[in-house]
């Protein structure tokens, strides 16, 4: 009997065990960011010794995984003898040190800090990490839209992606915009084979970087890998625009947001048209189910409910985008054709 209940309590303390190391393993998987990095171009550059190396880093444990399945942030690194350069360093200090750590096991010379900073979009996802990974010789780059929404912006939205993601580290982070406005006509300064192009339709200002001869492409949020595109603070309309556009590139590599893929170099093989294809085939289906149900009287109260498309819903973040989405396009499709109606009548 006694060994009975030796053993039974030997049993409940090794439960309870492993029971508070799932717990702490889990909320150590969500408090640490980890990545994975993958080289996908070089070239050589006449000022520069040796070439440049162009990488992308992808957060492979979910750091940003409360903020939704669909979100997750890619950064570009092009790094040199001499030079480096990242676009969208991400939220804070346990991912921007995640990021550089990673790199440097690549690059094992890498500078402690980034000679340039471009941030492509004014998400705090993508950006609040400026302050992190700068230095007082760190040039901060974005467009004149997204350089003031961040001075207006910064601090409501790092209160909320504090509170989004549980992290009270994170509210403590410096705010620092980019003191500098990209010229798209003279594109980035020392940087010249990278041409710089902006887009008003995931929000107010997306820029996006390409390569002519490598035919990279940063799309960031334009193009969605394996995740439902994010219409909250976009235009559908403005969107389906930009995606002709950057089709006519004809890139090898994009580069876009969403969960963590396996393999970049995967997608190389692809044509444009399947890099594209999902975000374009959703934003072309969805803007025209919204279009079809208002001209045919539908009612704005119950679009959400009931213009579901099916052929996506087993992609992240559909179920708690595509509502959204409806929504946010319902509005836009309506102001289109009272204006048409407006013209019409006059």
């Amino acid at each position: 009997m006694m060994f009975t209940n030796f053993h039974r309590t030997l049993n409940f303390l090794l439960f309870a065990w492993l029971a508070t190391f799932s717990v702490f393993a889990n909320a150590t998987a969500s408090t640490s960011a980890q990545f994975h990095v993958e080289r996908i171009g070089q070239y050589q550059y006449p000022n520069t010794a040796g070439e440049r190396r162009v990488y992308v880093l992808q957060e492979t444990k979910g750091y940003l995984q409360k903020l939704g399945q669909e979100i997750g942030v890619r950064s570009l690194a092009i790094v040199d003898d001499s030079s480096f350069l990242l676009v969208d360093p991400g939220p804070d200090a346990t991912y921007t040190q995640a990021l550089i750590s990673a790199l440097r096991k690549i690059e094992p010379r890498l500078k402690n800090h980034p000679d340039v900073i471009i941030n492509s979009v004014a998400r705090p996802e993508h950006a609040l990490g400026n302050s992190t990974v700068s230095s007082s010789h760190t040039k901060i780059y974005a467009s004149s839209i997204t350089q003031a929404n961040m001075v207006e912006r910064c601090p409501n939205c790092r209160k909320r992606l504090s509170e989004s993601l549980n992290n009270s580290e994170l509210a403590k982070t410096e705010i620092q915009t980019p003191e500098f406005v990209i010229d798209k006509h003279i594109g980035i300064p020392n940087y010249p084979e990278w041409q710089v192009l902006e887009f008003q339709a995931r929000t107010k200002s997306d820029l996006v970087l390409w390569h002519p001869r490598l035919r990279i492409l940063f799309a960031g949020g334009l193009i969605s890998h394996e995740s439902i595109p994010d219409l909250i603070d976009g235009s559908v309309l403005k969107w389906q625009a930009a995606l002709q556009n950057l089709k006519q590139l004809n890139p090898r590599v994009i580069i876009g947001t969403g969960p963590y893929l396996r393999n970049i170099k995967i997608n190389q093989a692809k044509s444009t048209a399947d890099q594209l294809k999902l975000t374009n085939n959703y934003l072309n289906e969805l803007e025209a189910i919204v279009r079809k149900d208002f001209l045919a009287g539908g009612n704005e109260a119950d679009a959400d409910k009931c213009l579901n498309l099916e052929q996506f819903a087993k992609v992240k973040g559909y179920k708690k985008l595509h509502p959204l989405n409806i929504q946010r396009v319902w509005r836009e499709i309506e102001t289109q054709e009272m204006n048409k109606s407006s013209i019409s009548s006059n």
